[in-house]
């Protein structure tokens, strides 16, 4: 009898760890399917955006994250296996930034922006992939390097290569939403321009930065910093840079 009892409690306890385990495995219930991922851009890519949109400022808006599907598909005359083959190869990837014209939005060109990683096998297969595909759909596609700064010059002259874009963009203008980028004097201060620049003037821009041509990255947030020209005060008349990010991040430090 005893021996019985010994038994139907050892198969007790093993159901109930059955039952825990099943429990852990089954993952997280029917109700919550999803979680946020919070940032649509990495830092990297949310600094470089700032300054190409003060690039192309005035002559193309600036989408970001879209599905390579939404740009081009498969041909007509395609068999339906054949054309089925064509939309798998595309469906799951994106491009970083696609530059559409104002009016009309439509697809002007693509800008990719590549970090180490694109120097992978498997990553250069898939940036070939879709440097041809785009090709032959007939929409340019450039590439950025990833690096500390970017000059908006520079970026220009290379997005001109492809595109009827001029040197000298007109009024500026915040394209995204996301960060507002100008670059012109600073005619009424809606923060005390002076008291921050006093407060941030021993702030030293690494020697890559240093040129007037090349935009910062803003120490306190990663955001791009852009030109202003104090109106008022003691610094009345001297250029100083500040972030992009403002309300949000008042950071400026001083040129030269």
């Amino acid at each position: 009898m005893s021996n019985l009892l010994i038994l139907l409690a050892v198969f007790t306890v093993l159901a109930v760890i059955a039952a825990l385990l099943k429990k852990q495995s089954a993952g997280p219930s029917e109700d919550v399917t999803y979680e946020a991922r919070r940032k649509l851009f990495s830092a990297a890519e949310r600094s470089f955006l700032g300054v190409l949109e003060q690039a192309v400022a005035g002559q193309f808006r600036v989408m970001g994250k879209v599905r390579l599907g939404d740009l081009i598909q498969p041909v007509k005359g395609f068999s339906t296996g054949k054309r089925t083959g064509a939309w798998n190869r595309i469906h799951q990837k994106h491009v970083d930034f696609v530059l559409c014209r104002p009016d009309t939005l439509d697809v002007a060109a693509v800008v990719e922006l590549d970090d180490a990683s694109h120097r992978r096998k498997d990553r250069a297969e898939r940036d070939e992939f879709v440097d041809k595909a785009l090709s032959t759909a007939g929409i340019p596609i450039v590439h950025f390097a990833v690096c500390k700064g970017y000059s908006v010059q520079e970026i220009t002259a290379k997005l001109a290569e492809v595109l009827p874009l001029s040197s000298e963009s007109s009024e500026p203008v915040a394209l995204s939403g996301v960060v507002p980028v100008v670059h012109e004097p600073l005619e009424s201060a809606a923060w005390p321009v002076d008291e921050m620049i006093a407060e941030n003037v021993t702030v030293k821009m690494p020697q890559d930065q240093a040129s007037e041509q090349v935009a910062p990255i803003c120490s306190a947030c990663s955001f791009p910093m852009v030109k202003r020209l104090a109106k008022k005060g003691p610094n009345a008349g001297k250029w100083f840079w500040a972030c992009s990010a403002f309300p949000k991040c008042r950071k400026v430090q001083a040129i030269g």
